[in-house]
């Protein structure tokens, strides 16, 4: 795989995990620290909260130094925006649509009638952006129609495939070191 000149991570529909393993997963596509997020969790019965910063570092024998492609959409929340997030900043390229912004970390409320309201106990910060406003907004916007969806055309993948294969340089994505 590390000699291969481009790879394409899909992260589409994940709706997260561990924020450790993906930071440990970052770390073996870039050569110095990085910010994943900032999160600022609210300390209960009060109105202050505890800034947590999450940093990717660096891990294993060797880096992956191809051009990177993130495919991203609306299904893609919490430790897998966190992902999203730590990729960003080394450098990849995001395709698709905007991440959900949706929290990790959440307190489940029970309501009434056997409803249950998840809250979440973070506001996090990805790419320096409030990702609950907004999501994590991809560097290539691509829209599948409904007749791609028919023909089972996946133009995230394609326009992926075709901005790999052009000449653009991932070093000028990359983020300045921590």
């Amino acid at each position: 795989m590390r000699d291969k000149p481009y790879l394409i991570i899909d992260v589409r529909n994940n709706g997260g995990g561990s924020d450790h393993l993906a930071e440990l997963v970052v770390g073996r596509f870039i050569t110095h620290k990085v910010v994943c997020s900032i999160s600022f969790q609210r300390q209960a019965g009060t109105d202050m909260y505890k800034k947590i910063v999450a940093i990717a570092e660096p891990r294993g024998p060797w880096r992956y130094r191809g051009k990177i492609a993130v495919l991203i959409n609306e299904g893609c929340a919490s430790a897998c925006e966190h992902f999203v997030s730590g990729m960003f900043e080394a450098g990849a390229m995001l395709v698709g649509t905007p991440t959900s912004g949706a929290c990790g970390w959440s307190k489940t409320i029970d309501l009434p009638a056997g409803v249950k309201l998840s809250c979440s106990l973070t506001f996090p910060l990805h790419g320096k952006v409030p990702s609950p406003l907004n999501g994590i907004q991809p560097h290539h916007l691509v829209m599948p129609t409904i007749d791609d969806l028919r023909q089972g055309r996946d133009t995230l993948l394609e326009k992926a495939i075709n901005l790999q294969d052009s000449n653009y340089d991932s070093s000028s994505m990359r983020s300045e070191k921590i």
